[in-house]
């Protein structure tokens, strides 16, 4: 069997978290509890067409699940690429990462707690939005609880076109998409993630002066809506594989200190981004400045942006989400396993 190594890990956990994430999104609407969601909007009960809708921290066990295994894989893995035996100033030890030892079961669940409030929280916006929108435009409230879990695709009996999983822009997305189309913009064709097989018919409705038709926008915010979702799930499976696998190394590193396997000094670490034209500038500078000047394990990665990061992906110390969402950065450590044994 071939050896495991982080770089396949990486490949081979992206796909996994974007279907997750997919799949549970897809359940929360496939199980939303319509007629108690027309209530709720009926009496105006933001909070209570939330709960209509079936979401509860317990919808992305699925997602968390496959996160903390990359973080356990990654640091197996680190491991594994140690010497058997490790020489120390106390004697010869055989060294296994612990997945149960309770700063790292701290660890992931502190992770998983700010996961599952970020996507709560986004949630819950955009219902609140979508509810306030509907209100204003006069929709009946079966159409806005609609709008909210998407309606029923009948070919695959599938729920589409929601805004359940959306970020919070792309939710503004959706509606200036809608807008757009309504007005007949051309800002429509700046929309990246339009569906552009249409381009040709929303074009020539454009120029003949000609509206588009309800059923024809409706379908189009529609595939614009899945777009976004599926966007939204390459994102958070890039962002949370990343952070998970860099943290999953790091923590290797942390443990194998706390037990006196490595010594303190025996571990460094630099920045490796990927250096293409996606990478930011501040990740190039990141990297060209701890290639030169190596830092200790505990020292942060101090961006020229000012944020502060233990590792690419990092949001411990406080790093906005421009340093961290979609970053393919990676950590490298130099590891001296002789440092300070005799």
């Amino acid at each position: 069997m071939a050896r495991r190594t982080i770089d396949s890990l990486i490949a081979l956990t992206i796909p996994e978290i974007q279907e997750a994430f997919l799949t549970a999104m897809q359940d929360v609407v496939d199980r939303a509890m319509l007629a108690e969601m027309v209530a709720a909007i009926e009496a105006n009960d933001a909070e209570a067409l939330y709960r209509a809708t079936g979401f509860s921290p317990a919808a992305l066990s699925p997602i968390l699940d496959r996160i903390e295994q990359a973080y356990l894989d990654a640091a197996d893995v680190t491991v594994e690429g140690w010497p058997n035996v490790i020489r120390t100033p106390t004697g010869r030890v055989v060294f296994r990462f612990n997945g149960r030892n309770a700063v790292v079961e701290e660890d992931l669940k502190v992770r998983s707690s700010a996961l599952i409030t970020a996507l709560s929280e986004e949630i819950r916006e955009n219902i609140r939005t979508t509810l306030e929108r509907g209100m204003i435009a006069g929709d009946n409230p079966r159409t806005t609880a609609l709008n909210i879990v998407g309606r029923v695709d009948l070919s695959t009996k599938k729920r589409v076109g929601g805004v359940i999983g959306l970020t919070r822009n792309q939710e503004r997305w959706v509606s200036s998409s809608k807008t757009y189309l309504e007005q007949g913009s051309e800002k429509y064709f700046s929309l990246s993630l339009r569906d552009k097989r249409f381009d040709g018919t929303v074009r020539k409705a454009f120029e003949s002066g000609k509206p588009l038709s309800k059923d024809t926008i409706s379908k189009l915010v529609t595939s614009y809506k899945s777009r976004a979702l599926r966007y939204r799930a390459e994102a958070i499976a890039r962002t949370e594989t990343i952070q998970s696998i860099n943290r999953g190394q790091y923590m290797s590193m942390k443990q194998g200190i706390e037990e006196g396997v490595l010594q303190n000094g025996a571990v460094t670490k630099y920045w490796d981004a990927v250096g293409d034209r996606k990478t930011r500038p501040t990740h190039s500078s990141l990297e060209e400045a701890t290639k030169k000047n190596p830092l200790q394990l505990d020292e942060p990665f101090v961006s020229p942006s000012g944020d502060r990061m233990m590792f690419p992906g990092d949001s411990s110390l406080g790093a906005d989400a421009k340093e961290i969402v979609h970053c393919r950065c990676r950590i490298r450590y130099n590891v001296d396993f002789n440092y300070g044994v005799d």
